[in-house]
């Protein structure tokens, strides 16, 4: 019996030891993150928009399939007086590459305050004229998604080269792999928005580059290419963009950037799982008689039906007589503009 009552003490002994000893190194541990957290200097606030989804309020993708004004056709502006510099790229994969020994041009003196932001902001000038005759740039805006590698399937199975604007609503692994598989098979990767939230992107020209910049060092960043093309999110004549749209045209073009619109309209911006056979349809109905055909696809998530489309609105434009290019800035703009701009 008295062993007994020995070995239940010993046993309350090391109990006790140990709970004090377990006490001690979680009290040391709670003193050291104090000390980490008082010492550790503070993150700075990011200043740019966050990598976050668009805003609820904020429509999908309003993209008309018409211009707002119906007197504001797609046109070409190559005849307009050019701007110190036409747009270009240092990435032979995509677009043109930059000429030897060329610099940016400085900004006006007493020009808006937002042309002195983002001074690595600029392309060199295109290398040469756009030539080719009867030719489609089917575009595919807001991806990417699950739905950019379907739409990669087809045009490989095709070989067919085509246009992407993208954006980063979903900046997931996978989809920074896309935007890498879109370059390393040829395609021409564009700009599209960062958030694709119009309220914040068009609040203002510097909100718009803000947005822009982000979009163009994402790009940068996962496939090594400085992208020289642009599609404003809804198109150039957007009733989100009115108040400063002109402003904006006219920064970018200085920085030697190209935006295109389309002047084909798949119509899949008009909701989501519309019939692959009325995307054919549209398209087919309104694609004849272009020298430069650009025709408005998606390649967002919820636009699986574009993908099964795809195939058979290749083929019909080849039987009106097409071929196929991706576009770089050695194609005039085309977009909605106003004629007299």
């Amino acid at each position: 019996m008295k062993v007994y009552r020995n070995s239940k003490y010993h046993r309350k002994l090391i109990l006790r030891r140990t709970a004090i000893v377990a006490g001690g190194i979680a009290i040391v541990a709670a003193l050291a993150v104090i000390i980490t957290l008082v010492v550790r200097p503070l993150t700075p606030i990011p200043t740019s928009s966050p990598d976050a989804a668009p805003s609820s309020e904020s429509p999908l993708e309003p993209e008309p399939s018409q211009p707002e004004d119906s007197s504001l056709e797609p046109i070409d502006v190559s005849s307009a007086e050019p701007d110190p510099v036409s747009s270009g790229t240092d990435s032979s994969a995509t677009t043109s590459s930059s000429g030897d020994g060329w610099t940016p041009p400085a900004p006006p003196e007493d020009g808006p305050s937002y042309t002195k932001l983002y001074p690595d902001l600029y392309c060199p000038p295109a290398e040469g004229t756009y030539d080719k005759e009867n030719v489609i740039f089917l575009t595919f805006d807001d991806g990417p998604s699950p739905n950019t590698d379907r739409i990669l399937d087809v045009l490989k199975e095709k070989g067919v080269k085509a246009t992407f604007f993208v954006t980063a609503q979903n900046p997931s692994e996978e989809n920074m792999n896309r935007m890498k598989r879109i370059v390393d098979e040829g395609h021409t990767i564009a700009i599209h928005s960062y958030t694709h939230d119009y309220h914040q992107i068009y609040a203002s020209v510097e909100a718009y580059l803000d947005d822009f910049y982000k979009m163009y060092q994402k790009i940068y960043e996962v496939t090594g290419v400085k992208a020289s093309i642009f599609r404003f999110p809804g198109g150039s004549n957007t009733g989100y963009n009115k108040a400063i749209r002109d402003e904006v045209v006219a920064e970018m073009t200085r920085r030697g950037f190209t935006f295109y619109d389309w002047n084909i309209d798949s119509s899949d911006a008009s909701g989501n799982n519309i019939a692959a056979s009325k995307l054919v349809q549209h398209t087919l109905s309104t694609s004849e008689g272009f020298n430069h055909g650009i025709v408005l696809m998606h390649d967002l998530g919820t636009k699986a039906t574009t993908a099964d489309a795809l195939p058979e609105i290749i083929d019909g434009l080849c039987a009106q007589g097409y071929t196929f290019d991706k576009l770089t800035n050695d194609l005039p703009s085309v977009n909605f503009l106003p004629k007299n701009k």
